[in-house]
């Protein structure tokens, strides 16, 4: 199976509570289901939505087990990202 690549630009449309992709290391997640389960609450997962958060993501306020959560619950990673320019070359 070929994996799907998603542009930052087709990541950016789903920036609903219902809809919520972020990228963390050119990962797409779908944190829809987190939303609510988010112990900083849904705004802070919010804040980014459709949009690269990995600075955020990787701040002191996440303990090194997150990487093992973000891989395991809800939030499942879709896909590697690749830039507008790589699906026009």
């Amino acid at each position: 199976m070929r994996a799907q690549y998603w542009t930052r630009s087709e990541v950016s449309k789903h920036r609903t509570p219902d809809d919520l992709l972020v990228i963390v290391k050119n990962k797409v997640y779908d944190v829809s289901d987190y939303v609510d389960e988010h112990p900083g609450g849904a705004a802070s997962i919010a804040r980014y939505p459709g949009e690269d958060c990995t600075e955020q993501f990787s701040g002191i306020q996440h303990p090194a087990k997150v990487w093992d959560i973000i891989n395991v619950s809800g939030a499942k990673a879709q896909s590697d990202v690749q830039s507008a320019l790589a699906h026009t070359a």
